[in-house]
């Protein structure tokens, strides 16, 4: 079991299994990258609307950053300096809409990671980096708990990306993302003549409405 097949099981059927943590070597590296490439041009097929350019370099590093993220959190044997060294290396580029949707082609498994990683050691070092991962990629940890504050500038005006965002939202419940303008819009517009697809959503909305007409 290496890179490359976890990146296929985790696109197959979000199920891995990950070896014992080690540096991975530029040709493993690679041959993921061209995994990675050639699995997003299945899934932007399924995205609502025009997907955004797939951004092979942020892709490619959510691949790895998220492999070695899975490692650390099945082998606790690893130093929190090892880790931080790894989990530490940011992507070097403005987050636009592009790089958003190209790291969500992996980091969209991240609330799978958290819950695991909660569940297995609470005080974990890991989590600190999953929770700022969380923060900074929010169209990726819909439905984690306990992150608060997100900023969708990235990716407010491209459409596929919110509607996909509002979906995720649906799916999850999870409220604190109706926090934003744009999302309460995006929101009502997905519910539309039919608020009763999701009563806990609409009432929130419609709770907000009311608070503003009061103030």
């Amino acid at each position: 079991m290496g890179h490359c097949q976890f990146l296929r099981d985790l696109f197959e059927d979000g199920r891995v299994t990950v070896p014992d943590y080690a540096p991975l070597a530029d040709e493993v590296v690679r041959a993921g990258d061209e995994l990675i490439a050639k699995y997003e041009q299945v899934y932007r097929l399924e995205m609502p609307g025009t997907a955004p350019r797939f951004v092979v370099a942020a892709g490619c590093w959510a691949g790895t950053q998220f492999f070695h993220a899975c490692q650390f959190a099945v082998y606790r044997d690893v130093g929190a300096e090892t880790l931080n060294d790894e989990l530490n290396m940011p992507f070097g580029e403005p987050f636009s809409g592009d790089v958003h949707y190209s790291v969500d082609l992996v980091f969209r498994y991240l609330p799978e990671l958290a819950k695991f990683a909660v569940s297995a050691a609470e005080h974990d070092p890991l989590l600190g980096h999953l929770d700022r991962w969380a923060t900074e990629w929010p169209l990726s940890s819909v439905g984690m708990s306990g992150i608060e504050d997100v900023a969708i500038d990235g990716f407010v005006d491209n459409s596929s990306l919110m509607q996909l965002y509002a979906d995720r939202i649906i799916a999850t419940g999870d409220m604190s993302r109706l926090r934003c303008d744009a999302v309460r819009q995006v929101m009502r517009r997905a519910l539309g003549m039919y608020p009763e697809l999701d009563r806990g959503i609409s009432t929130a909305l419609s709770e907000h409405d009311e608070r503003n007409s009061i103030l």
